[in-house]
């Protein structure tokens, strides 16, 4: 996982904490859902184009850098 993205994570956890209510906690959870799916989706593009070698790569990267 990327630094930035980490950092935002821990931004919206911190919001959660500050601000705590419902809506706060639902928005920190719809966000991380959303980035999921959004990564899920690039991988099939990705794969899609790129066949094997991406398939290569994937078994050397990890999915979070």
């Amino acid at each position: 996982m990327g630094r930035a993205f980490k950092l935002a994570m821990m931004a919206c956890a911190g919001a959660v904490l500050v601000a705590t209510s419902a809506a706060t906690l639902v928005l920190l959870v719809a966000g991380e859902l959303l980035v999921q799916v959004q990564v899920r989706l690039e991988e099939q593009h990705l794969a899609g184009l790129h066949g094997e070698r991406y398939a290569a790569y994937c078994k050397r990267v990890r999915r979070w850098l």
